[in-house]
């Protein structure tokens, strides 16, 4: 009988195949590819092994670390999924800054508590005509499948992350699609920006969003918005925002910021001035603004938040300051208006979760116990998803953001249940289910006619029908008994 021989490594199996594979341990590092693989990148696979792979990382100046970032699978989706890779220029044919897209099946291999060990990438052909779930969905259509959102997660960020850094302004609902556009003019002009609606947080982040854009702009044609030329560096380096609260301010403080800011701007004499809570700055603080917003040889624009654009709440501002603020007004729609974004934001939310926790893992601040096997969330069980786009969201996407971090914590697996999600959402989905009971308002006249009679006929039983001392218990005259008795007589007879 034959010795068996030396069975071959899976590595060597790997290594002969003609696909490209590669192959991304527990800890989210790049740890094998294949021969196959090394051709299509241009490069040794060993080069990058050790690397860590970051799912929707910021670009990384690092070619080698940029590759390997391309590379990286979104968490655990399903056993088994098939998902775009965008790989950069000069990558698999692709010349110039070009990206290049391709078809990747990731196996998720995991023990039988679910915790990942591996991530199993055979890279399947060119990508082609994208897939159909990473086109937006029809107008009114909410998009559920967790393997779709992550498709269209991806083609956001890889094609709008230059114009909109923060990802809560994207979204497929129409009132997404013109806050985008609303962004993009305000960008693009100097005239004062009021932005209302929406919480507190969310306004000033879509300012810093307007501002951020803006200085993007500048940076990239390597002038100020006054025309100057400068380089890259200085651009870059110059602090052209300064946040301010209107509730702590007057002329003085006002006066005193300003300067001091103009004074760090290096003569350049350009920039944006945040102004919180707008509506509670006070008259000599408007004064001061105006001045300011009207001063030659100085371009200062001014970013206004406010929770309502009406007179009502704006009544307080002068109606010069009101009118030049209102040149440009972003209204921000209330997340319960757009329901058919929330998927999309939460599947978001959570990967990006995911995300921050493997970077913890390599700062070294995971507890011992996960950062053997840090934990990984996939999406959300039908029921869960279901419980979020029902429910109101008085705090807009921040609520949201804490709502998906704390099920994220209370989940004992890689999908969120009904139950990982806060009190607060099942409360007021209870709520809903069982309004309070509407309550009759009967006329007051009849009410208390009847009350009356009610009184009388018990005054009259009590004294064996003695009207005289039945007026003196209820304190009236017997005469007004009489009258009383005779005009409700119908309603006593009820109670008698």
């Amino acid at each position: 009988m034959p010795k068996p021989g030396k069975p071959a490594s899976l590595t060597t199996l790997l290594g002969k195949a003609e696909r490209a594979v590669y192959v991304i341990d527990a800890k989210g590092r790049f740890a094998f590819g294949n021969a196959a693989l090394s051709e299509l990148l241009g490069m040794h696979a060993e080069e990058l092994v050790g690397l860590p792979c970051r799912y929707l990382a910021e670009p990384d100046p690092d070619p080698r670390q940029a590759l390997v970032d391309a590379l990286a699978p979104a968490p655990m989706l399903d056993s088994t999924t098939v998902g775009n890779v965008a790989l950069p220029g000069r990558v698999g044919g692709s010349e110039g800054g070009d990206r290049r897209g391709f078809r990747v099946q990731f196996h998720h291999l995991g023990d039988e508590m679910q915790t990942p060990t591996a991530v199993l990438a055979v890279v399947l052909g060119p990508a082609g005509t994208p897939p159909r779930e990473e086109k937006s969905p029809p107008p009114g259509e909410t998009l559920r499948d967790p393997i779709a959102l992550d498709s269209l997660i991806r083609r956001i960020h890889r094609v709008e992350q230059a114009r909109f850094p923060l990802a809560r302004w994207q979204g497929m609902s129409a009132a997404a699609r013109r806050l985008r556009e609303q962004i993009k003019i305000a960008a693009y002009a100097a005239a004062p920006v009021l932005i209302c609606g929406a919480v507190g947080e969310t306004r000033r982040r879509l300012a810093l969003t307007v501002h951020y854009l803006s200085a993007k702009r500048q940076l990239s044609a390597g002038r100020s918005r006054g025309g100057a030329e400068q380089s890259p560096a200085e651009a870059a380096l110059r602090p052209t925002l300064l946040p301010l609260s209107a509730a702590f301010l007057d002329a003085e403080r006002l006066q005193s910021a300003v300067t001091g800011f103009l004074q760090r701007l290096g003569g350049e004499l350009t920039g944006d001035v945040l102004v919180t809570g707008i509506e509670e700055l006070s008259e000599s603080a408007q004064t001061e603004l105006l001045g300011l917003m009207d001063l030659p040889g100085l371009s200062l624009r001014v970013l206004a938040t406010t929770e309502a654009n009406d007179s009502a709440a704006l009544a307080g501002l002068k109606p010069d300051l009101l009118e030049r603020l209102r040149t440009l007004v972003i209204d921000i729609p209330p997340l319960a208006a757009r329901c058919e974004d929330i998927p999309l934001f939460a599947q978001d939310i959570l990967q990006r979760y995911a995300a921050e926790r493997l970077a913890e893992r390599d700062r070294g601040r995971m507890p011992e116990d996960e950062a053997e096997a840090p934990r990984q969330w996939a999406g959300f069980a039908a029921a869960a998803m279901d419980r979020l786009i029902r429910y109101r969201w008085p705090g807009d996407v921040p609520e949201l953001e804490e709502a998906i971090a704390a099920a994220c914590e209370r989940s004992r697996g890689p999908v969120i249940q009904p139950e990982d999600l806060p009190s607060t959402l099942t409360h007021a989905e209870e709520a809903a289910r069982h309004p309070p009971p509407e309550i009759e308002i009967a006329p007051l006249k009849e009410t208390l006619e009847r009350v009356e009679a009610k009184l009388i006929a018990e005054a009259l039983a009590a004294t064996g029908g003695n009207k005289a001392e039945a007026a003196r218990r209820l304190e009236v005259s017997r005469g007004h008994l009489v009258r009383r008795c005779e005009q409700l007589a119908e309603p006593i007879a009820e109670f008698t």
